[in-house]
């Protein structure tokens, strides 16, 4: 009995020693693991400051070389919005000048409408674009000094044409504005700047493109008519002034 017992006890000795042997290996596996961890987050850390670094001399190197010269381009555009603007008021005002005096020159319905008919006599139209019934006029009931329907629809459709113009032309000085403000509150990290390149080069209306100079990627060469020819073009009973407009835009 006592060999059993001393047998037990050494078995159990033996035991106690290969788990605390064992727990003994899973801790320094466990801390080795920790300190590779640690290392790890430490190298991964430097790295990420090493890219803030590197991106910061980026930055401030677009600020040194680049701004100037953005803000001289935004500058250039936004001197040819103004001048386009300018161009779009006068031929705004030149086809509302002459709807005006095809309304004063048109037939005139008792209801107040003006009306037009078509340039083969067969239709007419009210100011709007409502077609009326032979019933409600003959065609014939027109003189035919007085202007046609379709020279007055194409002014109509310039006048629209110019106005569609002029909102493009107030979003991108809208848009310009904005790209200057950026670059003087210190907002000049490279995606700014090829956002700004885009606003300079793509996303130019044409109105503007006319009015750049040839040096400017997004320079597009007008072709503006005489001035004399011009005047003679508007002149009363002229081709329609919508055809005119479109050449000059």
């Amino acid at each position: 009995m006592r060999l059993d017992f001393d047998s037990a006890v050494q078995v159990h000795v033996r035991t106690a020693r290969d788990v605390w042997r064992r727990a003994t290996v899973e801790e320094g596996f466990r801390r080795q693991a920790e300190r590779i961890r640690d290392q790890q987050e430490k190298e991964k850390a430097a790295q990420e400051s090493f890219d803030d670094a590197v991106e910061f001399v980026a930055i401030a190197t677009i600020t040194q070389m680049q701004v100037d010269r953005m803000q001289d381009r935004l500058s250039v555009h936004d001197a040819a919005v103004i001048r386009a603007l300018m161009d779009n008021r006068e031929a705004l005002d030149a086809v509302q000048a002459a709807i005006g005096e095809k309304l004063e020159q048109a037939y005139v319905l008792e209801d107040g409408r003006r009306v037009f008919k078509t340039r083969d006599g067969t239709r007419v139209f009210d100011e709007h674009g409502l077609e009326l019934e032979p019933e409600d006029l003959d065609p014939e009931s027109i003189e035919d000094f007085r202007p046609r329907w379709e020279d007055y629809q194409s002014d109509l459709e310039a006048r629209l044409a110019l106005q569609q113009e002029r909102d493009e032309l107030l979003d991108y000085q809208q848009r310009l504005d904005a790209a200057q403000a950026r670059l003087e509150e210190g907002e000049v990290d490279p995606a700014a700047f090829a956002d700004m390149e885009a606003l300079l080069v793509e996303d130019v209306p044409d109105a503007v493109r006319r009015q750049l100079p040839s040096n400017e990627p997004a320079h597009l060469r007008a072709q503006p008519a005489e001035p004399a020819a011009l005047a003679d073009r508007l002149a009363p009973g002229a081709e329609p002034l919508a055809e005119v407009v479109w050449e000059l835009r």
